[in-house]
């Protein structure tokens, strides 16, 4: 693993370093799925607090337990502070090798122990109530396969969106009813939200919503715990990629705002989920095209009792649509995109500067302008020269920036720009990644064609960026807010950092803006 990023380093330095020792260790888990998975376990040996427990794939790296590591240090659970140790004390060698290797120059000294009390202990416990995942008969599992990849076949999510609903009435196993909700009809996360009551499905809708018109993100937990307020039975399809035959498997489960999510079913609810399941392929079986679920329809189907010998062997079930409520559900959403067209942040296009390039801010004397500006001078560079009354108002230098690549990046980069209508203006805006809690100045270019273009991230807690940036600014003061975009080669030669003239390739003069001027809100980097 590559040593971590200056950023990342200087982040964790800042954090107080206790007295504490830490152990940490990784355990595999006995499962009946083909996907296991290992635990990995940071324990803080002074306090007696888990700082962070992750679930990882089973052929995970030593990089997994260093993440573990990392976000036990930054983003503990519990009631633990953000700190760093003293020592941490791991149970393998080869890791204990590597994690010297990540956390050099951090002053954490990793050691060896064969056993670790702590998460030995918590391991142990994991290990012996760890047992089968669901008492579900193997029977039962078969049927819920069989129907769920019958329903597969008749592909619901490109007849219905996930606001046009079904309600199935069963009448047996205690369900009187459920509200169907069917996934994937933007081919993302196909299946099946079956809903115990019409409320709680509302419910849930008008939560997600709210947080989509909330100016602040929210954090992931908080998301989670809108997730769980759900009342619901689910059934998802795994699907490696779009358009294979069949799903590559199943997953079942049930939500409930006290249980949480479960993926073990107990008989009721599993024959209660292929008797609706069977009636829903069914139905779509042999419903018109296309399927108008905005109109009254009512099918009534007898499906057969999967519990053996059982009374009713025919299991009477009315599958029909709701149309008044998928009208409003889908008004409501219209409406929500209509707003969020109106209200949305302009995309930020990040692949316009080449990969490698040298980005320099600088400036430009008089008497380079003049030389830039002239066919004589520099007559094959590609110039974007605003009006003389307009340019040439400042008798001060302007500050420039400088993009150094290779020459066919250079020429590629120059034909982009071209192709966008020239670069009409730039600003430097607030950007903020509240995960590492970082904030940067966007170098930003507004293109001809409207659209803006990530130059560079300038890390205001680096003295070096810092310093360049405050430069930078004077100068357009100066220069009464006239800058320059400068396209040159050279960039692996011994003109690196100091193109000459037979390097340069471009010569742009731009507008300097605040980026209120250009509707830029503060940005906020999303991981998605």
């Amino acid at each position: 693993m590559p040593p971590l990023s200056p950023f990342t380093r200087r982040r964790i330095q800042k954090l107080s370093q206790t007295n504490s020792v830490w152990e940490g260790g990784r355990c595999s888990m006995p499962t009946s799925q083909d996907d296991e998975r290992d635990y990995i376990l940071w324990i803080d040996s002074n306090q007696g607090y888990v700082r962070s427990v992750d679930m990882v794939t089973v052929d995970s790296g030593y990089e997994a337990v260093a993440r573990s590591l990392l976000k036990a240090i930054e983003h503990p659970q519990g009631p633990a502070e953000p700190s760093r140790p003293h020592r941490i004390v791991v149970n393998d060698r080869e890791l204990q090798f590597f994690l010297r290797g990540v956390l050099q120059e951090l002053e954490i000294d990793v050691a060896y122990r064969a056993k670790l009390p702590w998460v030995d202990e918590i391991f142990d416990y994991l290990l012996s109530n760890s047992g089968p995942s669901s008492s579900l008969p193997t029977v039962y599992h078969e049927q819920l396969c069989q129907m769920a990849l019958a329903l597969w076949h008749q592909a619901p999510w490109y007849r219905l969106s996930e606001q046009e609903l079904l309600a199935v009435e069963l009448n047996l196993w205690d369900t009187d009813t459920l509200y169907v909700s069917i996934l994937g009809m933007a081919d993302v996360d196909y299946g099946l939200l079956l809903y115990r009551s019409l409320d709680s499905l509302l419910e849930f809708r008008e939560r997600v919503l709210s947080c989509d018109r909330t100016e602040e993100p929210m954090s992931p937990q908080a998301l989670q715990q809108v997730f769980l307020t759900q009342d619901c039975f689910f059934l998802n399809y795994t699907v490696e990629r779009p358009g294979q035959p069949e799903p590559d498997d199943y997953e079942f489960g049930s939500i409930h705002p006290l249980e949480g999510m479960r993926h073990d079913l107990d008989e009721a609810e599993a024959v209660t989920l292929i008797v609706v399941l069977d009636a829903l392929q069914r139905f779509f079986h042999k419903a018109s095209e296309p399927l108008n679920v905005l109109e009254p329809l009512k099918k009534q189907l007898q499906i057969p009792n999967p519990i053996p010998e059982a009374s009713p062997e025919q299991c009477s079930v009315t599958v029909m649509s709701l149309p008044d409520v998928s009208t409003d559900l889908m008004a409501e959403t219209e409406d929500m995109l209509v707003g969020e067209e109106i209200l949305a942040d302009p995309v930020l296009h990040d692949d316009l500067v080449p990969d490698g390039a040298l980005i320099l801010l600088t400036k430009l004397s008089l008497e380079q302008l003049t030389q830039l500006r002239s066919s004589q001078t520099h007559p094959k560079i590609y110039r974007q020269l605003l009006s003389k009354g307009q340019a040439r108002s400042s008798d001060a230098a302007w500050p420039v920036v400088i993009i150094q690549t290779s020459r066919p990046k250079a020429k590629a980069l120059v034909t982009r720009i071209q192709s966008l209508g020239g670069v009409k203006a730039m600003c430097f805006n607030p950007g903020h990644d509240p995960f590492n809690q970082l904030t940067f100045q966007l170098g930003i270019w507004q293109t001809g064609n409207g659209t803006f273009h990530l130059f560079h991230e300038y890390d205001i807690s680096d003295h070096y960026h810092h310093q360049a940036l405050s430069k930078w600014n004077q100068q357009q003061v100066k220069s009464q807010g006239w800058c320059a975009i400068m396209i040159a080669a050279g960039v692996t030669g011994q003109n690196r950092g100091n193109p000459q003239p037979k390097d340069m390739m471009a010569f742009l003069e731009v507008r300097f803006c605040d980026p209120t001027v250009l509707n830029l809100a503060p940005l906020v980097l999303n991981y998605l």
